[in-house]
């Protein structure tokens, strides 16, 4: 049953412009919809819901499918499922940013750092590993004719390359010369050089290379500012290894701990 305002919006309807039908369509359905929806008994989404069913999202990694679509958590954690890995079964590849790693510890990655000290004729490499230097790792690798040939470059940068592959560091420091550092043009070739190269390399291998300056050394590991570094290496270090110590190595030992402490 019509009340006498729909009756007369119904009347006026087949005269009306396609805008006012839709205004008139309004304004007889409107208020019955509205009542409609309150009692509960209209859903205008229920026949889509019937017709295309939600899919239940796949349970979280440590977590199974319970009845009732509920989820509880699974006791032994699926620790082996990698971050940003879904589930199988037909769910789409794309990430989600609520997926976590359930079972698993955030365990900082050791930081290794590789300090490099260079004079004309080699680098001298120390390794070390939160605060302590590694042992068994390259200690030096010759500088070839001073770096003359094209040749001596390439072996250079071939060596280098293999003995940082092997050490595998988080990061380089080299340690600059003394701006008091006095020697002929074919000493400054071999230095420069060598530390340029090393510099590419790291770069190459996508590992951060830095260079250090060794008033930074004196000032971060609290040294003297009287006497080379070399005199101050046992203030510091107390578990030297390895050989050439004394020529190189443990001023590349304390440019490491500073680049190490510098983060």
């Amino acid at each position: 049953m019509t009340c006498p305002r729909q009756a007369e919006a119904i009347q006026l309807y087949g005269l009306a412009t396609p805008a006012r039908r839709l205004a008139i369509s309004l304004s007889i359905y409107a208020g019955p919809l509205a009542h409609l929806v309150e009692q509960g008994t209209f859903n205008p989404f229920r026949d889509r819901e019937l017709d295309n069913p939600r899919r239940p999202e796949p349970p979280l990694p440590g977590e199974t499918q319970v009845q009732g679509g509920s989820r509880r958590q699974d006791p032994a954690g699926d620790v082996g499922r990698k971050v940003g890995q879904l589930p199988t079964g037909g769910y789409s590849s794309a990430p989600r940013s609520r997926e976590v790693t359930m079972g698993l510890t955030d365990t900082p990655t050791p930081t290794r750092t590789l300090g490099v000290h260079f004079t004309s004729e080699a680098q001298f490499w120390t390794v070390v590993e939160d605060g302590k230097v590694l042992a068994g790792q390259p200690e030096r690798v010759l500088i070839p004719n001073g770096l003359r040939y094209p040749a001596d470059l390439e072996a250079l940068r071939d060596e280098t390359r293999r003995r940082m592959t092997q050490v595998g560091p988080t990061q380089v420091a080299i340690l600059l010369a003394e701006n008091s550092y006095r020697a002929g043009h074919a000493s400054w070739v071999a230095r420069i050089g060598g530390e340029t190269i090393a510099r590419l390399v790291a770069m190459d291998l996508g590992i951060r290379a830095r260079l250090v300056t060794r008033r930074t050394v004196r000032s971060v590991l609290g040294l003297p500012t009287r006497g080379g570094l070399a005199g101050h290496a046992d203030e510091v270090i107390t578990d030297p290894s390895g050989a050439h110590w004394a020529l190189g190595r443990d001023v590349a030992a304390l440019v490491a701990l500073t680049a190490e402490r510098l983060g």
